[in-house]
């Protein structure tokens, strides 16, 4: 995944708009693989805090929506797009 691509994918979605520092590439695809996990109900447990934070932070970005628990959270249109758009850049 190019420094381009990456900007790009921010500037779409501004919840990931990344100062690109670090290792952005593998944060990305953390991102790809948590929602998938989503879009398969593949739901962890409350214990498993990363996937919690995932969840709730993906919530509040529009990426996914839940009913009566965060935790068995569904892809949002969003969310299914940023999905497809972060899987064509591997």
């Amino acid at each position: 995944m190019t420094e381009e691509q990456m900007q790009a994918i921010g500037e779409k979605y501004p919840p990931l708009n990344f100062c690109l520092c670090g290792n952005t590439e593998d944060v990305f695809a953390y991102v790809a693989d948590l929602l998938k996990m989503l879009d398969n109900n593949q739901w962890s447990k409350y214990e498993d805090l990363p996937y919690m934070f995932f969840v709730y932070w993906a919530n509040v970005s529009g990426f996914a929506e839940h009913g009566t628990t965060a935790r068995c959270s569904w892809l949002t249109p969003e969310g299914k797009a940023l999905l497809e758009d972060l899987d064509k850049l591997k």
